[in-house]
């Protein structure tokens, strides 16, 4: 007759166990479900932040060849042998560079933004450097992002005339920084 309310005892601390393990189990659950929406959250950002050096990019390369067209029409609309070609060719090209390359790629990089509803942030620095090539200082950042921005250097080569077959923008120094 003693044993009766011992079994009781047992029950009770045998469910008290259990819920309590079933309550571990779901904080730590519901711990990872949260710490892997925010890894996503962070993922996302970066990928958003890094297609925007993508859409930098493929716009400086738009602009490099309807510069090269620009330059071309305009020597061959000289009929005047006695001017220097080469020289006129390449303040065209880096004329029509200056002025249009900046407003392009933040026209559309705010297009992207507004395609996927997100605050993007950018700082463009173009200047040349000693060798005369054109160099484009991207940093790409979102305005409620924490932590990250990416930055990249975009090469810009002043051709010659004619110019010859080779690559006229290349990527550099692409890094991540919090």
């Amino acid at each position: 007759m003693k044993n009766k309310g011992s079994t009781l005892v047992f029950l009770i601390i045998v469910i008290g166990f259990v819920t309590l393990i079933g309550t571990v189990v779901y904080s730590m659950c519901l711990f990872n479900y949260k710490n892997q929406e925010n890894i996503n959250k962070h993922q996302k950002n970066f990928y958003i932040i890094d297609s925007v050096l993508d859409i930098s990019y493929v716009t400086t390369e738009d602009v490099v060849n309807k510069a090269l067209k620009h330059s071309f029409n305009l020597i061959e609309s000289l009929e005047d042998e006695l001017v220097d070609k080469g020289y006129l060719f390449r303040n065209s090209y880096k004329n029509y560079l200056f002025r249009n390359l900046e407003e392009k790629i933040r026209s559309n990089i705010c297009n992207y933004s507004s395609l996927i509803d997100e605050n993007i942030k950018v700082d463009i620095n173009i200047y040349k450097n000693y060798s005369g090539d054109i160099i484009i200082d991207i940093d790409s950042y979102l305005e409620n992002a924490t932590y990250t921005k990416i930055s990249e250097k975009l090469i810009v080569k002043i051709p010659g005339f004619p110019p010859k077959s080779y690559k006229l923008v290349m990527r550099k120094n692409w890094h991540i920084t919090n």
